[in-house]
């Protein structure tokens, strides 16, 4: 098995990029900063590019994207038969992955 070339930059490239461009105004003290604490804009650019990474450089992953058996959310609300009716899973990207083996 070959391994292909690399072409994108990696996610920990693209995060830290967007890191130097983005910027958000705090609600608290109205300063602008690229990385806000209280902000889960930096976990969710994170997340999708980990996300596009696996999809990018993992053959089988992107199969079974295509053959809708793997899926991706970003603060999914679902349900938990051990902790409260409805549990919210924040700041998480995720990959469901239906009988992959």
């Amino acid at each position: 098995m070959s391994v292909a070339a690399i072409v994108e930059p990696s996610a920990l490239t693209r995060f830290v990029d967007w890191l130097a461009t983005n910027s958000q105004r705090s609600k608290t003290d109205g300063r602008m900063y690229n990385y806000l604490p209280r902000s889960d804009s930096h976990s969710i650019a994170l997340c999708r590019f980990i996300v596009q990474d696996l999809v990018i450089r993992s053959e089988v992953i992107r199969e079974k994207a295509k053959e809708g058996r793997i899926a991706f959310g970003l603060n999914v609300v679902t349900h938990s038969r051990t902790a409260r009716p409805r549990l919210s899973i924040s700041q998480l990207a995720f990959l469901i992955l239906w009988g992959f083996h």
